[in-house]
């Protein structure tokens, strides 16, 4: 908890704000105070997000199906202005510790308590999903422990925080150690991905770690999909009940209800007293924390921490004494109730973890398949540094494709001959860069693969389907003379230029099974650009007429087209109905394309000339130059994405921009001899590295960690 600071406002809807509890990348949470002294948590959305049309439906439609959900064991809303300026919400203030908190101090929960953890988790669920909502993002952080039980937070709202950030950057929100299986994927999430992290909270309550590890996003989210959970510690029937929640499948996994049944079979006695829920050890961390956040209101030095009680039955009066401790979880200390040297004695788990980090919640989120910083939750410290290789690896030759990041796994292609331009499809394991599988038809290719849910598209003589954990062939289906692009895949169908020595085509397969549904022709002899999606529309760019076509989706018809230049295009972006590509005489310009019907909204042109990119992202467009082909100036330009003006342009050293740009959490990342990220708002440089002597291809950013083919045929993952 800190205080107001200058600029933060004293009075939101009927609440007078005292002091800052978190922030996050959904906004602000503030301790307020009713007019008859009630604590709450009151969150106040980013400008940013409020200037949203969009997120702020969204917003109010979560809020109104929250404001139904006030079980025994959920923190419910008290108030929410979503229409007000900036929209806020309210939620009842729990005064207590995290689980994450609780177990980083005390230890692991003994099996009775547990079971009543799970009985409390289990109620609360019931509450949340008889309202129509689903959780999403269950975890330890989201539970606070009261006297009186659990409290789960954050429900209910993270569907419109979700919605506006998988629109934005396709990521899919989640924390990594408890998502389900289908949140990896990307697919429909139900009450039963619920389920699933209710078994990881019971593994994590029971033995201190979650089912799955710990360790970087993508390592996480392959053991998540593909491992099975480590359960040897959980006691008895918690054992059976964790491992059927952690059913890979969501429709073997047991409903609720029948998971309370379980619980109301197994579960231990009612408590002696209405007052012991909890053991002494945690009730006494529960009474320590609140004196701590009264002293910190009081203006006085934080009191500190009670020591946990050495018999673990259930709690007692509040002893009148405390000895000396630091806080619980703070890094370097060593936690009450484990001997030093124990490997959780420093709250490696969950360091650094606060009353600030822990409350500030409605969507906690982390990346994969580029999990991104989301919602409330506070990233943690003590993190890699910037800019360092975590792992390289034989990348099988020369990389020839920008690589792909999707489910802990990385997919590219490479070509084993120096000469090469064509080469095998590779899966390394991304959290440590282990080859999974290989796969090469006729000849390999030299287009980069594309992912969609648990289905790798690869084209090259002919387009391939394979499953993305085996790299087994699903469907191939033939091409016009081969590929001569990456496809696209939208609505059922995927999307494939072709045409090598012959008319230039673009082709609609079935995603279920390969089948041809129509051929569009384009009047271009050297092929189109790669095909986007946008607004319902499909877009190719002729690359020798400078012709820009908008295809219908069921047929294949052509529905407009816009003459742009008569020189080599730049892939294309599309961001709001727009498409965005670089053209133009000198190969500086980018024009924007409104997709519903081809109308020319506005034409940038830079100050150097050929550039790579564009790029879309965070209401701008990037492309970076390069003087090693031009003589021009080595630079990273932004334009607005609304007009075209120029936001900033900041020089990079060594040689410019060949890779990307790539964007993610705020971040550009582009290269050429080095490795470089720059801040998304102002061109600021934040970091560059040489690793690899640099990147053969675009980066792909995922989970906190940069993958990218390097100029040395190795394969590198580098933090950031």
């Amino acid at each position: 908890m800190e205080p107001l600071e200058p600029g933060d406002p004293r009075q939101i809807g009927p609440y007078r704000l005292q002091a800052r509890l978190g922030a996050g990348g959904m906004g602000q949470v503030f301790l307020g105070f009713s007019a008859a002294g009630r604590p709450v948590a009151v969150k106040v959305v980013h400008p940013q997000l409020a200037a949203d049309p969009a997120f702020r439906t969204r917003f109010g439609r979560e809020v109104a199906a929250a404001r139904a959900v006030s079980g025994a064991y959920t923190a419910p809303l008290a108030a929410a202005g979503p229409d007000d300026h900036p929209p806020w919400l309210a939620t009842m203030f729990v005064a207590g510790p995290s689980l994450a908190e609780a177990v980083s101090a005390a230890g692991p929960l003994p099996e009775v308590p547990a079971w009543r953890l799970a009985a409390g988790l289990a109620e609360a669920l019931a509450e949340i999903h008889a309202r129509g909502l689903v959780h999403r993002d269950l975890k330890p952080a989201n539970v606070l422990l009261a006297l009186d039980g659990p409290r789960v937070i954050d429900f209910g709202i993270s569907r419109a925080l979700e919605a506006t950030v998988m629109t934005a950057t396709g990521q899919v929100v989640g924390t990594p150690a408890f998502m389900s299986p289908e949140q990896v994927f990307g697919r429909q999430i139900g009450p039963a991905s619920d389920v699933f992290s209710l078994g990881g909270l019971i593994t994590f309550a029971s033995t201190g770690a979650s089912p799955f590890g710990e360790g970087p996003a993508p390592s996480l989210l392959y053991r998540v999909v593909h491992a099975e959970p480590a359960l040897d510690a959980v006691p008895g029937g918690l054992r059976d009940l964790a491992a059927a929640c952690l059913a890979k499948d969501p429709a073997t996994r047991p409903a609720l209800a029948k998971v309370m049944e379980t619980i109301a079979a197994g579960a231990p006695p009612s408590p002696a007293s209405v007052t012991s829920f909890w053991p002494r050890s945690v009730a006494d961390l529960i009474r320590a924390h609140h004196a701590r956040l009264d002293a910190q209101l009081a203006g006085r030095a934080t009191p500190p921490a009670a020591p946990p009680a050495t018999q673990d039955g259930d709690a007692g009066p509040a002893p009148a004494t405390a000895s000396a401790q630091a806080p619980p979880g703070e890094p370097g200390t060593v936690l009450p109730g484990r001997p030093a040297g124990s490997p959780r004695a420093a709250g490696r788990l969950v360091p650094g973890l606060t009353r600030r980090r822990v409350l500030a919640g409605l969507a906690g989120a982390a990346a994969a398949t580029g999990l991104a910083a989301a919602g409330w939750e506070l990233s943690q410290p003590g993190a890699p540094s910037p800019g360092v290789e975590l792992w390289s690896t034989d990348a099988g030759g020369i990389a020839l494709t920008d690589p792909v990041a999707a489910g802990g796994v990385v997919y590219y292609n490479a070509s084993p001959e120096p000469n090469a331009l064509v080469g095998p499809l590779y899966a390394l394991n991304a959290s440590d860069g282990t080859r999974l599988w290989s796969f090469g038809v006729d000849g390999g290719t030299g287009i980069a693969p594309v992912v969609a849910g648990n289905v790798v598209y690869y084209s090259g003589a002919r387009v391939y389907a394979l499953d993305a954990a085996s790299g087994r062939k699903i469907w191939s289906s033939a091409v016009n003379g081969g590929a001569t692009s990456r496809v696209a895949v939208a609505d059922g169908a995927v999307y494939v230029a072709g045409g090598f020595g012959g008319p230039t085509v673009l082709i609609a397969l079935r995603v279920s099974d390969g089948k041809r549904t129509w051929v569009s022709h384009i009047n271009d002899p050297s092929g189109v650009t790669d095909p986007v999606v946008a607004d319902g529309v499909i877009s190719v760019c002729g690359m020798a007429t400078g012709v820009m076509y908008g295809i219908r989706p069921a047929d294949g018809k052509h529905l407009w087209t816009v003459p742009i230049g008569m020189d080599l295009f730049t892939a294309s972006a599309t961001a709001r109905g727009v498409i965005y590509v670089g053209a133009g005489p000198n190969e500086n310009q980018i024009w924007a394309v409104r997709a519903s019907d081809g109308t020319h909204l506005w034409t940038a042109t830079l100050a150097a000339s050929s550039f790579s990119g564009p790029t879309v992202a965070d209401g701008l467009i990037f492309a970076g130059t390069t003087s090693d082909i031009t003589g021009d100036k080595d630079m990273l330009y932004a334009v607005r994405a609304s007009d075209g003006k120029p936001a900033w342009a900041a020089p990079v050293s060594d040689g410019g921009v060949d890779n990307g740009p790539v964007v993610a959490g705020g971040v550009v990342y582009v290269g050429h001899s080095s490795l470089h990220a720059i801040r998304a708002a102002n061109g600021a440089s934040i970091w560059a590295t040489p690793v690899g002597g640099g990147p053969g291809t675009a980066p792909a950013v995922a989970g906190g960690v940069v993958y990218y083919g390097g100029a040395d045929d190795r394969f590198h993952a580098v933090t950031v």
